[in-house]
C-alpha cells in the first residue's frame, strides 16, 4: 500500500514539474515573437547651472534714454554689460537679475532679463541694448547678477 502511494506522489510530482517545464518555454516563444526592445535617441538637452562661476561680469552701465517720459516717476534705462567666460564650456540662454538701488543702496525694484546668446569658452559677450521700462527715478544704480546659464549640451 505505501508503494502505491509512493509512485502516485513521486508521479504527480513529475507531472507538476514537466507541465512548469513545458510552460515556461511557451512563454519564452511568446515574448520572442512579441518583438525586440524598441531604443530610441534623444537629442540631449541643456543642463542648468544656477550662479555659474566661470560667467564674471566684467563691467555694467547704466544709461537713462532721453525723452523720457517721467509720468508717475518711471523712466526707461539702457544697459550695456560685458560678460566673460573663463570655463571650459559654452554657455546659452543667461538669466541675468538686475537690481536697481537707490542713493540708499537698497533695491528699489529686480528685473529678470533673458540673453538667448551663446558664450564660447574664453570668449566675452558684450551687451550693449538691454533696455528695461518702468523703472523708478530713484533708482541711481544697478547691480546685475547672473541668476542661471544653460550648459551647451555635447560639451
Amino acid at each position: 500500500m505505501r508503494k502505491y502511494l509512493f509512485y502516485g506522489l513521486t508521479l504527480v510530482l513529475v507531472s507538476v514539474f514537466i507541465f512548469l517545464a513545458i510552460q515556461s518555454r511557451r512563454l519564452e516563444k511568446e515574448r520572442k515573437q512579441q518583438g525586440s526592445e524598441i531604443v530610441q535617441n534623444f537629442t540631449p538637452t541643456p543642463t542648468r547651472i544656477l550662479s555659474p562661476v566661470d560667467l564674471e561680469i566684467l563691467t555694467t552701465s547704466m544709461v537713462r534714454e532721453q525723452g523720457n517720459n517721467t509720468t508717475g516717476g518711471q523712466e526707461t534705462i539702457r544697459h550695456k554689460i560685458e560678460i566673460q567666460n573663463s570655463g571650459q564650456v559654452s554657455f546659452s540662454e543667461i538669466q541675468l537679475s538686475l537690481n536697481y538701488l537707490d542713493s540708499g543702496g537698497t533695491v528699489v525694484v529686480s528685473r529678470l532679463h533673458t540673453i538667448n546668446e551663446r558664450i564660447s569658452p574664453g570668449n566675452t559677450l558684450f551687451l550693449t541694448d538691454i533696455r528695461e521700462e518702468n523703472i523708478p527715478a530713484e533708482a541711481i544704480d544697478c547691480r546685475p547678477k547672473i541668476v542661471y546659464a544653460d550648459i551647451e549640451p555635447g560639451e
